[in-house]
């Protein structure tokens, strides 16, 4: 299942790809970055070791951005909200190209800078 956190607009997404880039390396995980049309940025973490398992993290020319993991369980997402804090403001389930399910939630900017700040500080310990 792929779980992703989608924010609303606003987002300064110049600062959280740099977060993006400096969570990877902490990872010493493989990172591309790939410009679609000068209007979109995504960037690939593989071989993560998180329990949450960061995937990607999209940045839309609307300055939404995806946050993605690879997880079995929709609950794991769950208890990361719970942890910090967070009620998503609405969610959805979808089916991916390759029919599987992944659910949506969206949390604010400030939310998923949060979340991207645990992250960070989780891979550090």
């Amino acid at each position: 299942m792929k779980i992703g956190i989608k924010t609303t607009k606003g987002v300064n997404s110049y600062s959280v790809l740099s977060k993006a880039l400096c969570l990877s390396s902490m990872l010493r995980s493989t990172a591309n970055v790939v410009a679609w049309s000068n209007e979109a940025t995504q960037v690939r973490l593989h071989r993560t070791k998180c329990p949450y398992r960061v995937w990607s993290i999209n940045f839309h020319e609307n300055r939404e951005i995806n946050l993605s993991f690879s997880v079995d369980e929709s609950h794991l997402a769950e208890s990361l909200f719970s942890l910090l804090n967070i009620t998503p403001y609405k969610h959805r389930i979808a089916k991916e190209k390759v029919n599987k399910n992944y659910q949506t939630f969206f949390i604010s900017a400030i939310d998923a800078d949060r979340v991207i700040d645990f992250l960070m500080d989780s891979y550090q310990k």
